[in-house]
């Protein structure tokens, strides 16, 4: 699932930058950073039918999801 998410979301013009693997409790977590070349390119990608699929697929791997948008700044963001 991951390989097809990053190769599909590079596709829209959308980047990996960073994976953050945290390794405590019960499970472990990550957080997967991305970026685009604009606020425009990246709604065109989360509002694209392949993304919407692909997103509806990772929901079934995981629990806790979630994602937002912040616009870009060097270094570790929240």
């Amino acid at each position: 699932m991951t390989t097809e998410f990053v190769t599909e979301l590079r596709k829209m013009d959308v980047y990996i930058i960073d994976v953050h693997h945290i390794v405590w409790g019960d499970y472990p977590m990550r957080q997967t950073e991305f970026v685009a070349e604009s606020l425009d390119i990246m709604r065109n990608a989360l509002h694209s039918e392949a993304y919407v699929d692909l997103e509806a697929r990772l929901k079934n791997y995981i629990t806790n999801y979630s994602r937002k948008v912040i616009p870009y700044r060097d270094g570790f963001q929240l």
